[in-house]
């Protein structure tokens, strides 16, 4: 079987316990990170979200607190080209249905 990536998480953990989950390509560069608060998306001291190009370079990242995107100083979402150029024509709207975000990009 031929896999792209390798997930390390706790997906089992109390409410109250901070997980991270990472996932990595094959060469073990980290892909994505995500933190938790038990079943929330929460981190307090940095992005909660962020991916990476296979290059090393940020692709993206966002701020959660509580399971909604917050960021109070600065853009709660944002995202890269892979020059590092930060991408000015983003246009996300956001809605949280059930727990579960759907993104619309434009």
């Amino acid at each position: 079987m031929n896999a792209i990536c390798k997930i390390d998480t706790n997906s089992l953990a109390p409410m109250s316990t901070r997980t991270r989950t990472v996932v990595t390509y094959l060469d073990g560069k980290i892909k994505s990170e995500t933190w938790r608060m038990g079943n929330k998306l929460y981190r307090r001291d940095g992005p909660t979200h962020q991916k990476w190009y296979h290059n090393g370079q940020i692709k993206s990242e966002i701020w959660y607190k509580n399971n909604r995107q917050h960021r109070p100083d600065a853009p709660a979402h944002q995202e890269w080209y892979s020059t590092a150029q930060i991408n000015q024509n983003l246009d996300i709207t956001w809605h949280l249905f059930l727990n579960v975000a759907f993104i619309y990009i434009n």
